[in-house]
Order: structure tokens, then sequence, then C-alpha cells
């Protein structure tokens, strides 16, 4: 490994821890002898955050982060969290280490956007691990003797011993080291992630000489004589990239994330490459000398729900429902049918009543114009010129007899 290589592979470990500490992870080594000197990545122990003994986690803040990067180019943000008390206890370096650079190794996030103060909300140390959130004590950007942020990942330098920019920065067992990039920043988002969905995890590398009793930074009497050179590899968890809503959506739609063991325990990792089959493949990584391959898992099939006899029992309930409804429908609407119909034979016997009143109305009126005719052209006894009542009875006597000779 060439000096740059070295650089750059140091300055992601020192972000990986950085990320890890504010979540309060703590990096668990293997067992076995410690080497001499486990100062470059490929000799340096390999910590699982999934074996409980490392905390290397990495959190995508914003729903939209999970977005495959086809849907959300340079519009992801990302935050980690590392520890590593137990590691560190394993490797020789309970005072702690004065760190030389931090690599951060993930080629499913394309980093070249960014810009590493613009785009950094922080990148700090919590002193402790006592604070929440990304909250911490001690600013790194100030021990940042360089950076480079590209695809597939990102590396930061400290100063070293007799720079003239400063010195190497502290890093106790029982500190974190948190890092925020993108929301919240000064120029917000810029990661692009992967555009093929499945689970993913960081691989992360640190390294740094052991620190003795003395360990003020800026002091230069702090500076081991005999200097112990020690690194960590990390693997952090799996977060999902999809569009989905949320983890449960995640894991129906992609399966499961990878276990521990599909992680690797050496290098850096696995890396998982999903390949798509079907409805979507879990990637599953598994190592073949260095080149890692995904295994999918298929996604179990989702069965069609079959109505229980409740919801049977309710579907008929509202079927009957609907159908008396329909039945009072028709009932209602045959009663006003007949409703206006007897109004209408109301209406048509009362316009013949009124017929036969008016018909009995006119009659009753000729009757009585007759009457006041015949009363006009019959004369009573006292009427007419010389019609005495001696001639009225003559007339009357006369008709007397004419009907005694009949009989």
């Amino acid at each position: 490994m060439d000096e740059s290589t070295k650089r750059v592979s140091a300055t992601l470990l020192a972000v990986v821890l950085a990320v890890s500490a504010v979540g309060g992870v703590t990096v668990l080594a293997f067992a076995g002898t410690v080497a001499a000197d486990q100062h470059e990545r490929e000799d340096a122990p390999t910590y699982n955050t999934s074996d409980g003994g490392v905390n290397f986690t990495i959190n995508l803040p914003t729903q939209t982060d999970h977005l495959p990067g086809s849907q959300n180019q340079q519009n992801g943000s990302i935050e980690y969290f590392a520890t590593g008390q137990q590691a560190f206890t394993e490797q020789g370096a309970e005072d702690g280490l004065w760190m030389n650079f931090i690599i951060i190794e993930a080629e499913w996030i394309d980093y070249s956007n960014c810009d590493v103060t613009q785009n950094t909300k922080v990148f700090g140390i919590d002193r402790g691990n006592t604070r929440s959130g990304t909250r911490v004590d001690e600013d790194l950007v100030e021990h940042r003797k360089g950076s480079t942020l590209a695809q597939g990942g990102l590396t930061i330098d400290f100063y070293d011993w007799g720079d003239l920019g400063g010195g190497p920065p502290y890093l106790s067992p029982d500190d974190a080291v948190v890092a925020a990039q993108g929301v919240g920043s000064n120029a917000g988002p810029c990661l692009t992630m992967t555009s093929e969905p499945g689970w993913y995890q960081l691989q992360g590398f640190t390294n740094g000489s052991i620190a003795t009793k003395c360990t003020e930074e800026g002091n230069s009497q702090c500076e081991p004589d005999n200097k112990q050179r020690r690194g960590i590899n990390l693997n952090s968890n799996y977060v999902y990239i999809c569009d989905c809503e949320n983890e449960q959506q995640a894991r129906n739609k992609l399966g499961p994330p990878p276990t521990a063991e599909d992680s690797g325990n050496s290098g850096g990792g696995a890396t998982p490459t999903p390949t798509q089959s079907g409805g979507g493949a879990t990637p599953t990584p598994t190592e073949s000398g260095s080149t890692p391959t995904a295994t999918p898992t298929p996604v179990p099939s989702t069965a069609t729900p079959t109505p229980t006899p409740t919801q049977a029992s309710n579907q008929q309930n509202n079927q009957n429902q609907q159908n008396n409804q329909n039945q009072q429908n028709n009932q209602n609407q045959q009663n006003n049918q007949n409703q206006q119909n007897n109004q209408n034979n109301q209406n048509q016997q009362n316009n013949q009543n009124n017929q036969n009143n008016q018909n009995n109305q006119n009659n009753q009126n000729n009757q009585n114009n007759q009457n006041q005719n015949a009363d006009r052209a019959t004369p009573t006894i006292s009427d007419g010129p010389g019609f005495t009542p001696v001639v009225a009875l003559v007339a009357l006597l006369a008709a007397a007899l004419l009907v005694v000779r009949r009989r």
C-alpha cells in the first residue's frame, strides 16, 4: 500500500470512529494475540457491529435518503456514530489512541459532489459518549490535514506530531466519534445512493499510535517516544435502499437484512451487491477471495387473503340490508303511487259532484224560470178586464157537470 492510499484509508477510519461515537457504539475486537504492529488495514482485526461488542452505527436521517440514486440524485444525507472501548482494550490501547487517519468505504454511495466543510453538519468527538444526537464536545475539523471524497468512500487525514498546522487528535476508549453529512449543513444534502435496491453497510478503518498517560492535545510532551501503532477495521449496521415508506415495508420487499455471518470477518467486511430476481432480492454478501458477491434470497410471495366466516357473514348482512332497503324504497314508491291515484280519483269525484251540483242548479233555475213564465201566462181571478169572480164560478160549475156526465 503506497503512502497516499494509507493516508486515505486512515482518514476514512477516523470518520468511522467519529460516527460510531455518537450512537454509543462499541467496537468489539477478535480474540487472539495482538500483533506487534497492526497499523495497516490488511493486518488490523475486524469487528462487526452486529456482534454486540463494537458499534459502528450509520443512520439515514430522512426518508428520502433511502431512495435509490436514480430517484434522488445528490440529495442524500447520512449520520455516523462510532466507539470502540472493548476493541481498544483488546488491542492494548487502554489509554486511547492518537489518531492518524479514518477511511470510510462505501461502494454504494457517491460522495464526489460533497464538500468536506460545506456539506458537513458535524464532525467531532463526544467525550465519554454522554451526549445525545449529533452533539459533540470537540470539533475534529481543526485537526484535519486533508480529505478526499469520491465515488465509493472518503478519507480524512489528521495532522501528525511536528506538523505546522497542529497535532493528532486524541481518542479515549470511552469517547465516541460523531459525524453527519448533508441535511443541516451549510450547503445541505449532497450524497447519491446506489440505484440498486438492497441492504447495505459501511466498512471503516482507523489507526493511530497508542497513547501513554499523557493525553493532552497540543502538548508535545505527550508524543510517545516509542510509538506502537494499531488499527481497527469495523463493519456497520445495515440500512435499506429502496422506494419504501419504512423499514417494515423494506423487509417485506427486500427480505430481512443480512446477518453478522454474512458480513464476513476479515479485511474490511463484505459490501452487499444486490441482484434483482423477480420481484426483488435481498443482497446477501458472501466472500470468495477478496471479491464479495451477493446471493439473492427470494422474497416470499404474498398470499391473497380469503374472507373469513365473519367477513362472509358481514357481506351477507350488508347484502340483506341492501335488499331490505330496496324493498322499502319500492314499497314507498307504490304507496306514493296509490296516494296519487286516490287523489286523482277524489279530484275526479269532486269534479263530478261539482258538475252534478251545477246541473241541479241549472235545472232549478230552469224550473223557476218556467214557473215564473207560467204565472205570467195564467191570469188570476182578479186579473184581466171583465174577468170577474162570477164568470170564474160559472166555469167551475160547468167543468164539474162535465165530469159527472162522463162517469
